[in-house]
């Protein structure tokens, strides 16, 4: 037998109103007295810090407190008297039936099962929750309680998973800037010998301190591209106008378009909302992609530059090349500076920087190169 929890609450059908919802009537009560008692119930659960969702006989939401449209991001009005609990689950998305919808379908016990619940916005967001039985003095079914648990923990094992991307997030960039640094400090080193070495001819000499100049300017560059995209501020906000910092970007490589005689294409959606990320690292992720497409785009060609919003709270940004200069064998990984040297391997070093850091703030930066190299970006909104 399943346990049941015991409510006073009948089985009845709903009848009065609450904001627009209908609610379960109390046969001993007035109608104004159940409707103050279930005002009185939802505001007990309004204080709540887990998530709970109450549901009448038919399974029909009847509360949804706030920290339950925290997990889910429901406003209570677009749930409460409006969706069946079973329409905020994923189990009958995949085939499943829950046990406790064709409980509440056909007015039985069920037993207590734990099931998920989807983010209005955000399909890839699943809460789980423990859902069970609401009875009454007589046994009858009056509904069904979900508890998602509580938001405080919740939130604490976000923040928890939010430094652990973080570190992944260094410990691949520490990675890249190791081996960038290391393959011209060797340079430097045996140059520097060689250089010094006073059975070498003059001219000899010259060309080996000659090229240990060329590799201390190679970790210049390092630390220089370092310094750009994590200046010393600690004061800097999480909002950043998108449009506002892709024409910026482009301006600070303005000379390079002209000299290639390239063309930009723009499609940018008016109005768009700030992004949740530093406004100069931004700044500095896009003309990093835009250098890269500099440097296999064809003279003469075009480049489109796009934004607009995109789904689950998100701005879309989307860099393309067209056409671009076809490459000589496999390609190598665009964001691994290990798989290139020199020129290339710095942009591919900005490159891992820049898409750790859009990871690191919860957003994604893919490439493709179906026509021409792409670079789609979704950018969380502040």
């Amino acid at each position: 037998m399943p346990k049941k929890t015991s409510l006073s609450l009948p089985a009845s059908r709903f009848s009065p109103v609450i904001s627009g919802a209908s609610l379960p009537p109390f046969p001993e009560m007035t109608q104004d007295q159940g409707k103050i008692f279930w005002e009185w119930l939802d505001a007990f659960f309004a204080k709540l810090t887990e998530g709970v969702i109450l549901t009448g006989p038919d399974g029909r939401v009847a509360i949804f407190n706030e920290a339950a449209g925290a997990f889910l991001g429901y406003r209570p009005e677009e749930v409460v008297g409006r969706l069946f609990l079973w329409d905020l689950g994923l189990n009958q998305a995949s085939g499943y039936s829950p046990l406790f919808k064709r409980g509440l379908e056909n007015g039985n016990s069920f037993p207590e099962e734990e099931v998920e619940f989807v983010a209005k916005d955000d399909p890839q967001r699943t809460f789980k929750a423990r859902v069970c039985g609401l009875y009454g003095r007589e046994g009858e079914l009056l509904g069904a309680f979900a508890n998602l648990g509580s938001l405080a923990e919740h939130r604490a094992v976000e923040r928890e998973h939010r430094t652990m991307v973080r570190k992944v997030s260094i410990g691949k960039i520490i990675s890249a800037l190791a081996h960038e640094i290391n393959n011209p400090l060797q340079s430097l080193r045996t140059s520097l010998e060689l250089g010094l070495d006073s059975r070498k001819n003059r001219r000899h000499r010259a060309g080996y301190l000659e090229l240990a100049n060329t590799e201390i300017s190679r970790i210049s560059q390092i630390v220089m591209t370092l310094r750009r995209f994590y200046p010393s501020n600690d004061h800097e906000t999480l909002s950043a106008d998108v449009n506002f910092l892709l024409l910026a970007a482009l301006e600070t490589l303005k000379k390079d378009f002209n000299q290639k005689e390239i063309m930009v294409e723009f499609d940018l959606a008016e109005d768009l909302p700030p992004v949740r990320l530093i406004a100069h690292q931004l700044q500095n992720i896009f003309q990093s992609l835009l250098q890269d497409l500099l440097e296999t785009v064809l003279p003469g060609s075009s480049i489109t530059i796009q934004t607009h919003s995109g789904p689950f709270d998100a701005v879309s940004v989307t860099l393309a090349s067209v056409p671009a200069q076809p490459l000589e064998g496999s390609s190598p990984d665009q964001f691994d500076p290990l798989a290139f040297s020199h020129r290339q391997g710095r942009l591919a070093l900005d490159l891992s920087i820049s898409r750790e850091i859009i990871i690191e703030h919860g957003g994604s930066l893919e490439m493709g190169d179906e026509t021409g190299k792409t670079f789609r970006l979704s950018l969380p909104l502040a």
